[in-house]
């Protein structure tokens, strides 16, 4: 895992390694991490060898809100393979995962 500094009211609730961010290019493979804390996503961009590529933080306060509900659903990319997709106000985002992807997904 990469060191992430939390902020002093943030927690770690879920993270992930082996995450796949769709749209990454062409050379993209399983090797981001994404983290769930109760303030942001966090999304880890990591290279072949495991080098932390940069850090992207996504507010919480920014995922759409329908009737209640976060507009975070499990999907199917491209490939058939189950991805989590996240709303927000301007824009998307999915991740696949390497590994039990329906399972890790419907954990979050």
């Amino acid at each position: 895992m990469v060191n992430y500094n939390l902020e002093s009211n943030e927690a770690i609730l879920i993270q992930s390694t082996g995450v796949l961010c769709e749209g990454g290019g062409i050379m993209t493979a399983y090797t981001d991490e994404l983290i769930l804390s109760n303030i942001n996503i966090i999304h880890i961009s990591k290279g072949i060898f495991g080098n932390a590529k940069g850090v992207k933080k996504y507010p919480l306060s920014q995922v759409k809100i329908i009737n209640g509900e976060a507009q975070a659903i499990m999907g199917k990319s491209s490939n058939g393979m189950p991805d989590l997709q996240i709303y927000f106000v301007n824009g998307q985002l999915a991740f696949q995962f390497q590994s039990s992807g329906k399972k890790e997904i419907m954990g979050l």
